[in-house]
């Protein structure tokens, strides 16, 4: 784990505009008081000030038992056809922010009073972006008509599709002015944009999945600590498992990006790693200790506590350590490397069914550790990636999109991951690199080539640096097609993008809140 983590950025002030309506007064003026809510709450963790933050969620709580019942009604009455999906998702959000206002409470710190105010803060941007920018285009057809649009306003704004499927709706489907203030320039139309330039200007969309509901029964302490590990892992795996379902990659995703290989590794922690942690006399007494009914497998390490967390995890980690392989020599100036039994086992079982389904190399070492770093429950990995791919997005959209601000400095998405390389410990930069890939359309191979330069001047030294995105480059290098495919594609987003210049202009003033 070679490099530190940086701190959260300052966030920045959420603007209410009217893009932002369902077309319900009522609902509507809710909304905006969630977002002077959530306004607040990280108005207060930038000054360090908890004290206010016991009003607030008292606030949230009468928003979230009163609110809820009242947008369901609403959507029943339009005859929204997805209110049982959108319900289930209400109970979701409800049980979450009890967690949290329940782990508030509990805090006898202002230490931790922060640290609870931070994951509200996250959660209600989470809340902000998946569920009410995502009312705004489902509901769209179902509420009242907009307001005409006056005779000679020619301001250009994308259009977003009417409806989708619940699960691929990704964060930059929204106007990049619909969320946050971002400066004054925006893009105006000049002309009718023809039909073979719109699919370039269609929003960034991908694939997000979301962890399953916590269980809170269980039949033994050793089923819900197994059940809390896992959890965590989960949510690992689970953001490097996006995709662009609209963008084609001919090669298997690597490993840490398949769902299949998420059920294979849980498969094999259960056969491998969670019985020998079981025969150690430090799991035995703890398992004998604890009321396995004081938590679900959400909220079971907090609950734990930071002693017996530590004890689990270093049982953990110790489990790996055991399953390395180790290099003996059979005879003088011969050495051998010996893979252990239960290292034997894990390789089987980790092996894709078809080669198509995803690739893995060879289990080793690094892949040992790789496994062994993603349970860390000290550490808060879910918000720290968030945190990272946002600016990641923010500056893909600024700079390679149809709706990039031509002052933006060229290379800029370059240099923001390399920074989030840098920052982030082994091996979260790769995957993070990987991951972009697979969502940003014009993020090809070629550019994962150029980017890759500026980890090492030669290919050895990249290797040892990232050596699953040079994995993945070896593979594309050697696929014609895909290089020739992907050389057509971008040629096609030039000509677009020249095209598309003749429909629009930038504008430096922006439209008043």
């Amino acid at each position: 784990m070679g490099r530190r983590v940086q701190g959260p950025s300052t966030a920045m002030t959420i603007k209410w505009r009217d893009s932002m309506k369902i077309g319900n007064a009522d609902l509507d003026a809710e909304h905006k008081k969630f977002i002077a809510l959530l306004n607040l709450i990280e108005l207060g963790l930038q000054e360090s000030a908890v004290a206010p933050a016991a009003d607030v969620f008292e606030e949230l709580q009468i928003f979230v038992e009163s609110h809820f019942p009242a947008e369901e009604a609403y959507l029943e009455e339009i005859g929204y056809p997805l209110l049982e999906t959108h319900r289930k998702q209400h109970e979701t959000l409800a049980y979450r922010f009890y967690v949290l206002q329940g782990r508030f409470r509990a805090a006898i710190s202002d230490e931790e009073r922060r640290l609870q105010l931070g994951k509200l803060a996250s959660f209600m941007r989470e809340w902000l972006i998946d569920h009410l920018l995502k009312e705004v285009i489902e509901l769209k057809p179902y509420g009242p008509p907009p307001p005409a649009i006056p005779a000679g306003d020619t301001n250009w704004r994308m259009q977003l599709p009417a409806s989708r499927p619940i699960w691929t709706l990704g964060p930059s489907l929204v106007p990049p002015d619909a969320v946050v203030e971002k400066g004054p320039g925006e893009w105006q139309s000049v002309g009718v944009v023809p039909e073979t330039l719109e699919r370039f200007l269609q929003p960034l969309d991908f694939t997000i999945a979301k962890p399953p509901y916590p269980i809170c029964d269980f039949p033994s302490f050793e089923a819900l600590c197994e059940a809390a590990i896992w959890r965590r892992i989960n949510v690992v795996l689970l953001f490097f498992q996006r995709s662009n379902p609209h963008i084609m990659r001919e090669l298997p995703p690597p490993f840490f990006a398949s769902l299949d290989f998420a059920e294979n590794l849980r498969d094999a922690i259960v056969a491998v790693i969670f019985p020998a942690m079981w025969t150690t006399r430090r799991m035995r007494i703890l398992a004998t200790n604890y009321d396995r009914a004081m938590s679900d497998e959400d909220g079971f390490f907090e609950k734990l506590g930071p002693r017996d967390t530590k004890h689990i995890l270093s049982v953990w980690t110790q489990t790996w350590d055991n399953l390395r392989l180790v290099e003996t020599e059979r005879e003088p100036g011969f050495n051998v490397i010996r893979v252990k039994e239960g290292t034997r086992r894990l390789r089987e079982m980790l092996q894709p069914s078809s080669s198509l389904i995803y690739d893995i190399p060879k289990i080793g070492n690094r892949e040992l550790e790789v496994f062994k770093d993603l349970f860390a429950p000290g550490a808060d990995w879910p918000d720290e990636f968030n945190r990272c791919w946002k600016a990641c997005e923010e500056c893909y959209l600024q700079e390679m999109s149809a709706i990039a601000d031509p002052d933006v400095r060229e290379g800029s998405l370059r240099d923001q991951m390399i920074d989030i390389f840098n920052r982030l410990p082994e091996p979260w930069g790769d995957f993070m690199i990987l991951t972009a890939h697979r969502v940003f359309p014009r993020f090809d191979s070629f550019y994962l080539d150029k980017l890759t330069t500026n980890f090492g001047r030669t290919e050895v030294a990249r290797e040892a640096a990232m050596p699953y995105t040079m994995r993945y480059l070896r593979q594309a290098r050697g696929n014609p097609d895909m290089r020739a495919r992907e050389v057509r594609e971008e040629e096609e987003w030039q000509t677009a993008l020249k095209e598309l210049r003749k429909y629009r202009k930038w504008s430096l003033t922006s439209t008043p809140l």
